[in-house]
């Protein structure tokens, strides 16, 4: 489940705090502060900085000071069952900024509400170093949001405006008073565990309700451990461990602690905590701690071979139907077509047939490989990964560009790359296996995506297999009717009209591009378009150019391609990411987890779509059902709460959610009903029954 949802649905004696956040927030934006200042007031909480008089040369610290009313409180980066986390955007003239560095925050109850936050005054510090050396004064600007709860919590935003003169030596001036405040804050910062030798944290053990971790102390009471000295433990990510302290108990020479669990989560391959000592005021941090799970998961070991035998099944089936997905339909037609006009000997065509299949095969290897090496690294991608890159968007924009022109007889190159995949060399086959997975990939059908969750989290050798059998079941359709000629007479006979096919299959490649077209500029706020015409037109007038008889013009329209190219690449490379936040159209709102907890802690029920501009399942579900009135009907009588992931661009969040449902390529619907039972993924093909069955 998305994390802290199964948390808050358990404990409803807290449902009305939540609902306070709830309704704070939703009325955010007529709530006014001051503007921007060197302090400002909100209600129950004062801010203001903590910084030198002047700065110098060398690297010191500023600081935002909160200073709440008593009772109140703000949230540290894990804000714990409710709440969020201070917000800071800094514009700064002459300051290099570091990143936040949160002092060690405490543990505050309400009702079995556990949440971490500061009570009174607190500073979050940032590291900078003052930058060039012109001007006489440095300005630092600051955009904050926060949330400053009690019973119930009050949200608010304002600015603050710093401007300090540079004294011309090395070292920052300070106020006394503002130096101490400095002082305290930075001693409340939690050290590294590496740099120090007193407390080591291990891995012990995990079941279904507990992950045990393993404490090693350095004092002793009478030659046992002093379990009422034990530091204050923080889970730095709530989504798998709740915010409660753990259970301590001495076993084997050392404390174990158990932490419980959040329901239906699987463990990471690494988590965080904080260890604060009240009584010395010291607090250590372990980051990236491994967290070996035994779940009955798939991630804890290989699968049976009846587990295997099923899922390899499903990966083949699930190959085979991407034959009939539309993305790849473009490139599938040029294969049909180079073997119908083929008068090869039978043996000539298997040949092809097998090299096509082998290109097939093997990229799909190559992607599974790509995947599992970013997965050892501890980086979280999903499946069609590449296309969430516009360099790469960019470049098949290109490819199926010059193959269209060249189906319709605008240039012959030969043994280029071009024609590779309307020809009969071994070149061209392989290349065309490429370009079927290339642009399979945006699609996951039926079968298909259970096998790449399993991929995701079994071991290397079984997840191969599996990629694998996509590429095989992907291959089939072509490599049987390469090895079989008594399918041949299905094909029709060669003849003259095979070039109008040829004309027409252009058409199809013009289609392609103007889909890309569209998902580069969903990846690039707009912007996109502009660039991919620009490159197009420039190709195009390249390749006319270039059917000159005089070798000077053909020259200048390879100095006219390649300089659109090179021109092209770094452009989209500086949008890359850029793509606008706002996901919401219409009815839809932008997924975050904690939208779901927000919307499930009220009993209402949730439906969420994965998506991505580069899926074309996505698109033709949202299309031919969600976006329609009947459906929209459907979700609004049953007061349903419509959130919509967008993948277009690489989002961790995301990729960490679907993870969550085992799960790492997309369409992906999840359900998650009003009575709180358990979340609900739907097929990949949508339905308009299949909506209303989600209510009965």
């Amino acid at each position: 489940m998305i994390p802290g949802v199964s948390r808050v649905q358990s404990i409803s004696r807290a449902s009305s705090a939540v609902s306070a956040v709830v309704l704070a927030l939703s009325l955010w934006p007529s709530i006014a502060l001051a503007g921007a200042n060197e302090t400002l007031s909100g209600t129950h909480v004062k801010i203001s900085w903590l910084a030198p008089i002047s700065f110098g040369s060398a690297e010191t610290h500023v600081g935002i000071i909160y200073q709440t009313d008593p009772g109140w409180h703000v949230y540290w980066r894990n804000p714990g069952d409710s709440g969020t986390a201070p917000k800071i955007h800094f514009t700064s003239e002459g300051l290099e900024m570091g990143q936040t560095q949160w002092p060690a925050p405490k543990r505050i109850a309400y009702g079995p509400l556990i949440n971490f936050g500061y009570e009174g005054e607190t500073a979050l510090l940032f590291a900078v170093r003052p930058k060039g050396a012109s001007a006489d004064n440095i300005q630092l600007d600051a955009k904050l949001e926060w949330l400053v709860c009690r019973e119930e919590c009050i949200p608010g935003r304002g600015g603050l405006k710093l401007i300090r003169p540079r004294n011309g030596g090395t070292d920052a001036v300070w106020a006394k008073n503002q130096r101490d405040t400095l002082d305290r804050s930075l001693a409340l910062l939690p050290q590294p565990a590496k740099s120090q030798t007193l407390w080591q944290l291990s891995y012990a053990g995990s079941d279904e309700s507990n992950l045990k971790m393993r404490l090693q102390l350095g004092a002793k009471v009478d030659g046992q451990f002093d379990l009422h000295g034990l530091p204050e433990f923080f889970p730095e990510d709530v989504s798998y461990l709740v915010p409660a302290e753990p259970q301590a108990t001495i076993k084997d020479g050392a404390i174990e602690l158990a932490f419980k669990r959040t329901s239906e989560h699987d463990l990471p391959a690494t988590l965080s905590f904080l260890a604060v000592d009240r009584q010395n005021g010291k607090s250590v941090e372990w980051s990236g701690l491994e967290t070996k799970s035994t779940d009955s998961a798939p991630v804890v070991g290989q699968a049976s071979v009846v587990e295997l035998l099923i899922l390899l099944l499903s990966a083949v089936v699930g190959g085979l139907i991407l034959n009939l997905m539309p993305c790849v339909l473009p490139v599938l037609s040029i294969k049909i077509m180079s073997l119908a006009k083929s008068h090869a000997a039978p043996k000539a065509r298997a040949r092809e047939g097998v090299l096509y299949s082998l290109g097939v095969v093997v990229t799909f290897s190559a992607l599974g490989a790509a995947l599992l090496a970013i997965r050892q690294a501890g980086v979280a991608l999903g499946w069609g990964f590449h296309l969430q890159s516009p360099m790469v968007i960019v470049a098949l924009i290109l490819l199926f560009w010059m193959m269209a022109l060249n189906f319709l007889g605008m240039f012959e190159m030969g043994g280029s790359f071009i024609l590779w995949a309307g020809d009969h060399g071994d070149s061209s086959s392989f290349a065309t296996g490429i370009l079927s997975v290339a642009v399979a990939a945006p699609c996951t059908g039926p079968f298909m995506g259970s096998a790449l969750g399993a991929a995701a989290v079994l071991p290397a050798i079984q997840a191969m297999g599996l990629f694998v059998g996509l590429g095989v079941g992907l291959a089939a359709p072509i490599l049987l009717l390469s090895l079989r000629p008594s399918l041949m007479q299905w094909l029709p006979k060669p003849g003259a009209w095979m070039e109008t096919l040829k004309q027409f299959f252009a058409f199809p490649l013009f289609a392609t591009v103007l889909w890309l077209v569209w998902v580069l500029n969903q990846q690039t706020s707009g912007q996109g378009w502009m660039i991919a015409s620009c490159l197009l037109l420039l190709t195009a007038f390249a390749v006319w150019l270039g059917r000159s008889t005089r070798a000077m013009w053909r020259a200048f329209a390879w100095v006219i391609a390649i300089s659109a190219i090179a021109l092209a690449l770094p452009a989209v490379h500086s949008l890359a990411g850029s793509s606008s936040e706002t996901t919401s159209h219409g009815s839809w709102e932008k997924f975050s987890p904690a939208a779901v907890e927000a919307a499930t802690s009220r009993h209402l029920s949730v439906f969420v779509d994965f998506t991505a501009a580069w899926c074309i399942t996505c698109q033709v579900n949202r299309r031919a059902v969600l976006a329609t009135d009947a459906a929209l009907k459907i979700f609004h009588d049953h007061n349903t709460v419509l959130l919509e992931a967008d993948w277009t661009n690489q989002d961790e969040q995301i990729t960490r959610a679907l993870a969550a449902f085992g799960r790492n390529s997309i369409p992906v619907y999840a359900f998650y009903p009003a009575d709180g039972s358990s979340v609900q993924i739907l097929p990949q093909i949508l339905s308009l029954s299949i909506l209303q069955g989600l209510y009965r």
